[in-house]
């Protein structure tokens, strides 16, 4: 496991792309279907990293929102989720 979220640039490329597309209500079933992929797979990458994030807190015997504050780790918002 670990606490950081590495994922290719490329991976969140075509993810952007194709959640443009559901916005812009132009994506394809079967881009659909690959964005429902890819978010499962982002989902699961961020649940893991949130594992270990607690795995770490407990070892260095501190609050998760403290050591996420230390590491600088927080909550990113989407571009629709600030428009909204």
């Amino acid at each position: 496991m670990s606490i950081v979220l590495d994922l290719p640039t490329e991976v969140w490329s075509r993810f952007y792309s194709l959640v443009q597309k559901r916005e812009n209500h132009t994506i394809t079933d079967t881009e659909l279907a690959e964005l429902i992929e890819l978010t499962d797979s982002i989902d699961l990458a961020h649940a893991q990293r949130m594992e270990a994030l607690v795995e770490l807190a407990v070892l260095q015997n501190k609050p998760l929102e403290a050591l996420m504050d230390e590491l600088g780790i927080g909550p990113q918002a989407y571009e629709s989720d600030q428009e909204n």
